[in-house]
């Protein structure tokens, strides 16, 4: 199965790159009938979520990556991936906003990505040391004796 899956995973970057940049055209050739558009959710991309999943887990490539000093940061943001999300929706929102009301260089943008990035950690962080909220217990009924 782990042969499956690196074929799988091999054969997608060679259609993505379009045989990686020797051959044009491939991608467009196959992209209509393994429905790898972005607008759905086929069965081509369905095979390489799973194919590329199988290969990570069964490879433990996130045992090793558990040593990088990014892996912190990154776990952070995934345990709290509905709040980056919010947030990242709002910033993009704001940003869009920005760029048609006022010119803007390219140190705006790389400005605007850096206050982001930086904005979406410190909320991960401020959510992840408030301590979590646990339900009330519930009141105990008094018996009705008879």
């Amino acid at each position: 199965l782990m042969w499956t899956a690196g074929v799988i995973v091999a054969a997608s970057a060679f259609i993505v790159t379009n045989g990686f940049g020797i051959s044009h055209g491939v991608r467009e050739a196959v992209q209509g009938s393994l429905d790898l558009t972005k607008t759905e959710f086929g069965l081509g991309r369905l095979l390489h979520f799973l194919a590329l999943g199988y290969l990570v887990y069964g490879l433990r490539w996130t045992q090793s990556l558990r040593e990088f000093p990014a892996y912190r940061p990154l776990a952070l943001l995934g345990r709290h991936s509905l709040w980056v999300f919010a947030i990242l929706s709002l910033l993009t929102a704001v940003g869009q906003v920005l760029m048609e009301a006022f010119q803007h260089a390219a140190w705006f943008d790389v400005l605007f990505v850096a206050g982001g990035l930086g904005l979406i950690y410190a909320a991960t962080r401020l959510i992840d040391t408030k301590p979590a909220r646990r339900p009330a217990p519930a009141l105990l009924e008094p018996r009705l004796r008879a």
